[in-house]
């Protein structure tokens, strides 16, 4: 992690809403709770560059804008305890989507509430807190 207090973790969506200026409720929510309070998932930036990539439709000047944006925030990284976090959430719950389970275990390992729009699925976590 960066040195910079990170108070949540913002999920994948949030993310992609508040950079492509899609959502107007997001971007009040994340100036709310303080966008330099915000930490991101290795995880999630791993998903941001592979949207940036091939979903995002905008001129290059827009892509690298809004990836040194994505580089400015600080990333959590996955360690041996979030893997096994990971591991088990996806044992005990077949329908546990990877990607989800080790961006959960991340926030549960650094005692961080997850900022998500996919509430749906995060809520199933036991120890997990959402915003």
């Amino acid at each position: 992690m960066q040195n910079r207090t990170v108070n949540y973790i913002a999920d994948t969506n949030i993310i992609s809403r508040y950079f492509s200026g899609r959502d107007e409720e997001t971007k009040i929510l994340v100036s709310k709770l303080g966008l330099n309070k915000m930490g991101i998932s290795v995880v999630s930036k791993f998903e941001l560059r592979f949207w940036i990539s091939n979903f995002l439709i905008c001129d290059k000047a827009e892509r690298v804008k809004i990836i040194k944006l994505i580089n400015s925030l600080p990333v959590v990284h996955l360690s041996t305890l979030s893997s096994k976090l990971a591991e088990e959430m996806t044992d005990t719950n077949i329908n546990a989507k990877l990607a989800d389970s080790l961006i959960a275990a991340t926030c549960m390992e650094f005692n961080l509430p997850l900022l998500t729009l996919n509430k749906k699925d995060f809520q199933k976590i036991s120890g997990l807190s959402l915003i």
